[in-house]
């Protein structure tokens, strides 16, 4: 029974996870370490990951966050469509974007109103970024051509990029990209 129980807490308990984490560390990444994201410098700066908040002109904003960006408590509003609560955080969001941005003819990106299910989502839709160019454009003193390239080249390429599916970017990384090629300009 010693024997037995000896050889089965080494197997659970060693060697069972030296193999999961070796296979891990093999197979997931830049992801095992969260996917940490750093500037020109080397300093890390955030995670590709988890959104967080950016609320200066001169940068795209990301969804609004239920857990107010918090990457230690990730979860959505769980608030009614039918409650008076979430109709008035739309309204506060839709005021506060067309306060700052230049209302165009198309509507506003409905993730640029609503948190993702977790809150943390860091990635908006081509559509919730040109929505933005407007004010980025005026903020840094460039033309909104210039700002919509950068959107462009910062949306990955997608497996289904043939078929007419969305496009999305990751804020903190366009940022990143804005930060970078407009102050070499």
């Amino acid at each position: 029974t010693l024997r037995l129980f000896a050889a089965t807490l080494v197997l659970c308990s060693v060697i069972y996870p030296a193999v999961v984490t070796g296979f891990a560390a093999m197979t997931a990444g830049e992801t095992r370490h969260g996917s940490v994201v750093t500037d020109s410098r080397g300093v890390a700066v955030g995670s590709k990951l988890i959104a967080q908040k950016f609320n200066m002109a001169h940068y795209f904003w990301p969804r609004p966050s239920a857990v107010d960006y918090n990457g230690s408590g990730s979860g959505g509003s769980n608030l009614s469509p039918a409650g008076p609560l979430l109709r008035t955080k739309i309204t506060e969001e839709i005021d506060h974007l067309t306060t700052f941005s230049t209302p165009t003819s198309s509507p506003i990106p409905s993730e640029l109103v609503y948190s993702s299910g977790s809150g943390l989502d860091p990635h908006i839709s081509r559509e919730g970024a040109l929505f933005q160019v407007s004010r980025v454009a005026k903020a840094r003193n460039v033309s909104e051509s210039v700002v919509i390239q950068i959107i462009d080249k910062n949306i990955p390429p997608h497996l289904t990029s043939m078929i007419s599916e969305p496009k999305y970017v990751n804020v903190l990384l366009l940022n990143l990209a804005l930060d970078r090629e407009i102050t070499q300009k």
